[in-house]
């Protein structure tokens, strides 16, 4: 989200600095030095009013005053945050980029790009099972089904709602399926287990403007597929010439130790063959 401006950078006035640590031996009497521990306060920071640069408990608590409270996170985003350190600090993340060019698909007319990317992404890992499932204990285990996990915005935060065995289903199947999920989730009537054995995760940001993103895997999955938004672009024609084509950006990131980048490039690039002849996309006997 972009920043709103301060009053002072619309004014043009520069706006104060944050107090910085001052270097040696903060001088601060022994009441003074009590009350800023009770406060939480870096005593290093107050600016000294006492005599010979002392640091009062007038100061400790002036300090405090102007000090935005510190605001605990909520505990929905405390677990997300936690989920979230963990995979990165664990999980050697590699992003490949792609697009594909969906004008095909948007000819047919009436249908949900989102269901068409999990519909695409169903099939392709039904090909590429070594992206379909978990990493437990140094050990691959693959997932029976195709459970497509869809990143859904909610008011608390990101929710991941599971779709099982999606590469049963059609797009407009899915379509329905991803619209309830995402009605019971906004609404906080999402039953609990429709968000847990979700075996690959698809997050958009599209709708939002973004062009590509590289998402962090949900851990124990090994992958996710981050969507950015439609953007017409000038491609060579066949024979000469430009022709526009609408294309969406498509980064799948995978856990280095599960897979190569060989079979991750592989495994988008049947993601996108499908989202570009849509009739692929029609369900397998």
């Amino acid at each position: 989200t972009q920043d709103t401006p301060t009053r002072s950078a619309l004014s043009g006035a520069k706006p104060p600095s944050a107090p910085t640590a001052r270097p040696g031996r903060v001088k601060i009497s022994p009441a003074a030095r009590a009350l800023a521990d009770e406060l939480g306060v870096d005593p290093s920071v107050i600016v000294a009013t006492g005599d010979d640069d002392m640091v009062t408990r007038d100061d400790v608590r002036a300090h405090a005053a102007a000090s935005p409270p510190a605001k605990p996170l909520a505990p929905m985003r405390r677990a997300i945050a936690d989920a979230t350190q963990r995979a990165w600090q664990s999980i050697p993340h590699v992003a490949l980029h792609s697009h594909a060019d969906v004008g095909a698909l948007i000819e047919r007319g009436g249908v949900s790009l989102t269901a068409a990317v999990a519909r695409a992404s169903a099939l392709a890992l039904s090909d590429h099972p070594a992206f379909n499932g978990w990493l437990v204990d140094n050990a691959f285990e693959p997932s029976r089904n195709v459970n497509l996990a869809l990143a859904i915005s909610t008011p608390e935060g990101l929710l991941a709602a599971v779709v099982p065995a999606a590469e049963t289903k059609s797009v407009a199947e899915l379509r329905s399926e991803i619209q309830a999920l995402a009605a019971s989730a906004r609404t906080g009537r999402l039953d609990g287990a429709r968000m847990l054995g979700g075996s690959f995760t698809i997050s958009s940001l599209g709708r939002w403007g973004v062009d590509a993103f590289a998402p962090i895997i949900a851990a124990p999955q090994v992958a996710i597929l981050g969507v950015g938004r439609i953007d017409r672009v000038a491609r060579e024609a066949p024979g000469g010439g430009v022709r526009f084509a609408s294309e969406i950006q498509l980064t799948l990131v995978f856990d280095h130790r599960a897979n190569d980048g060989v079979e991750a490039a592989q495994l988008l690039a049947a993601i996108v063959g499908y989202l570009e002849h849509p009739q692929r996309l029609e369900v397998r006997a």
